[in-house]
C-alpha cells in the first residue's frame, strides 16, 4: 500500500472545519474582521487560508520534511468526525479531547503562534545567553574539545552561534519552509 501524497499546500484554518461554514459546493464568503466588508464572496476552502509548507521544516539532512502536517491531517480527520457527533447534551470527554487537539492544531498553525514565540525567543534569549557565558559546564567543555580557555568573546560567540541555528530550527516548524512561493490566505 502506498503511502498518501505529501501536502505542499497547508491551511492555516483546515479544509474539515472550514466545511462545518460552506455551502454545499464548499464555498465561503470572507469578511474583513475590522469592519465586516465582504472581501470575497463565494472562495472555495481549497484556496481560503492557505500557505505553501507552512508546517514543513527542514530536518538534518537538509531535505523538506511535511510529516508534521501530515500528522496535524490525520488527527484533525478524527477529531472532526468526534465533533461532529456532539449532540444538544453536550460533548462526551472524548469529544472534549476531539475540540482540545482541533483548536490545539489551529493554534499551532497560525501567525499569531509564530509572532508569539518569537517575542519569548526574543525576550528571553539575553538571559540565557548571559547565564551560558558564565556557565563552568560550558567553558570547561570548551577547554575539553579545544585544548584552551575560550578567549574573550569567543565563548559569546559560539553561544549566539547556537542561538541562531536553535532559532532557525523552531522557525522551520512552524513557519513555511525556504521552498515556499506565494500563498493565497486571507489574514
Amino acid at each position: 500500500m502506498s503511502k498518501p501524497p505529501v501536502p505542499v499546500r497547508h491551511h492555516l484554518v483546515s479544509k474539515g472545519y472550514q466545511k462545518n461554514f460552506a455551502d454545499a459546493k464548499q464555498r465561503l464568503s470572507i469578511l474583513d474582521a475590522r469592519n465586516g466588508d465582504a472581501v470575497e464572496m463565494l472562495r472555495p476552502t481549497k484556496r481560503n487560508w492557505v500557505e505553501n509548507d507552512w508546517n514543513s521544516f527542514i530536518d538534518d539532512s537538509g531535505i523538506v520534511n511535511p510529516h508534521l502536517e501530515l500528522e496535524f491531517s490525520r488527527v484533525e480527520a478524527s477529531a472532526m468526525r468526534s465533533i461532529r457527533e456532539v449532540t444538544i447534551q453536550g460533548p462526551t470527554p472524548r469529544q472534549k479531547g476531539a475540540i482540545i487537539s482541533l483548536f490545539a492544531m489551529h493554534l499551532a498553525r497560525s501567525r499569531s503562534f509564530v509572532s508569539f514565540r518569537d517575542e519569548i525567543y526574543d525576550s528571553a534569549l539575553p538571559g540565557i545567553v548571559g547565564k551560558l557565558t558564565r556557565d563552568q559546564r560550558l567553558i570547561k567543555g570548551f577547554e575539553a574539545r579545544l585544548g584552551r580557555q575560550p578567549a574573550d568573546g569567543e565563548l559569546l560567540d559560539f553561544i549566539l552561534q547556537q542561538a541562531e541555528q536553535n532559532l532557525l530550527t523552531k522557525e522551520a516548524y512552524s513557519r513555511p519552509s525556504p521552498r515556499t512561493t506565494t500563498s493565497s490566505q486571507t489574514s
